[in-house]
């Protein structure tokens, strides 16, 4: 059975010929450039949340440079943003793209605490919806490759259970998660 498992996925391997330097170099800019996207849409829609507080200037933000590294992205400018919550900064801090099960990584850390904010498929409810198990395993391959469907992702805050359960993104989630960061919660 291990045997015609491990040709099932060496045949499996084999469906794709290899990318050229310029193929890789182009999809890499694309990811990068679709990743930069997401933070930009991630901190507009912060602002969004703190509006009111900024409009007072209750709360106040800024960005800082930072330069990070993927292996398979390069080096590249990216920026993390501080806010300000009278004595508390709060960072939101880009991780990374390149990371198993999501299509990025941001990290919330403040004087109290550190949490995660994955960047993933939309309907994930938590870390075990990441993970994909073949169906095929132990089957012959399919004939003819399935058509990809489009996949929405969505900003979601890991919990702390043991499960690693995902809340999606909103504003009433990111007070929490702002006031748990920062020692108010």
């Amino acid at each position: 059975m291990q045997s015609q498992d491990f040709t099932d996925f060496v045949v499996s391997q084999q469906a794709d010929p290899p990318e050229s330097p310029s193929a890789a170099k182009a999809r890499s800019n694309k990811l990068r450039e679709e990743w930069l996207q997401s933070l930009d849409d991630l901190y507009r829609r912060i602002l969004t949340y703190l509006d009111e507080f900024l409009k007072q200037e209750l709360i106040s933000y800024s960005y800082k440079p930072i330069t990070l590294h993927e292996t398979r992205l390069g080096r590249y400018k990216a920026k993390r943003m501080e806010i300000a919550i009278g004595k508390q900064l709060v960072t939101v801090e880009p991780i990374g793209t390149m990371l198993i099960g999501s299509r990025g990584r941001v990290d919330v850390r403040g004087a109290a605490g550190q949490r995660q904010l994955l960047y993933v498929k939309k309907d994930a409810s938590s870390a075990m919806d990441l993970i994909t198990v073949s169906a095929t395993i132990g089957k012959a391959a399919p004939s003819s490759p399935k058509k990809k469907e489009p996949v929405s992702y969505a900003w979601k805050i890991v919990s702390r259970d043991r499960q690693a359960t995902f809340v999606d993104l909103g504003k009433d989630s990111f007070y929490g998660l702002l006031m748990e960061v920062a020692g108010g919660g």
